[in-house]
């Protein structure tokens, strides 16, 4: 019932858009970068949860000073319930800034990319044509990540955390490697 909860909103910032057909992942995730709006694109999954009341209001004032193109937020990680994680990961429990700099990857190499909820991007640091390929299957927006990274340096929220569900259990539990 995503729908129904969203509209139930009724808040003109919120524009809920529903595809007449399944595109798949990468395509979405292209398209959703390429309708937004906003100063800036935080992405979430509709199954994980955003700790901090204030993480909004923080990527704002760091990134505009900062001139960040990608930031990035902790993640508790929980199987079944919210309410009882599992996995804490995160870099830091500090703020971290890295300006560009011909090592600046190596400096975020143990940040966490491939997950999609807490990454945040700066709108007008994203090229859709250059950052995005539709059958970009995994990370989509990962190309979009390392150009943002590279030109204009990243941001670490270590006290903002994302409560995001990882399954043992779920959507590839029929995936035996073991057989």
């Amino acid at each position: 019932n995503t729908e129904d909860v969203v509209l139930g909103f009724n808040d003109k910032r919120i524009v809920y858009i529903k595809n007449k057909k399944n595109m798949g992942y990468a395509a979405n995730i292209k398209k959703g970068f390429g309708m937004s709006k906003g100063k800036y694109i935080f992405m979430i999954s509709d199954d994980d949860m955003i700790m901090s009341t204030t993480l909004f209001a923080e990527i704002e004032k760091v990134m505009d000073k900062t001139n960040a193109g990608y930031a990035q937020t902790g993640l508790v990680y929980y199987d079944q319930d919210h309410y009882k994680p599992s996995v804490i990961d995160h870099v830091a429990t500090k703020l971290i800034f890295e300006k560009p700099s011909p090592d600046i990857f190596y400096k975020t190499s143990n940040w966490h990319y491939g997950f999609m909820s807490g990454n945040v991007f700066r709108k007008d640091f994203i090229n859709i044509d250059r950052d995005f390929h539709e059958t970009d299957i995994w990370w989509p927006f990962l190309k979009a990540a390392y150009n943002a990274i590279k030109d204009h340096g990243a941001v670490y929220f270590g006290k903002h955390f994302i409560v995001a569900r990882t399954s043992t259990t779920g959507l590839i539990a029929w995936l035996d490697i073991n057989k």
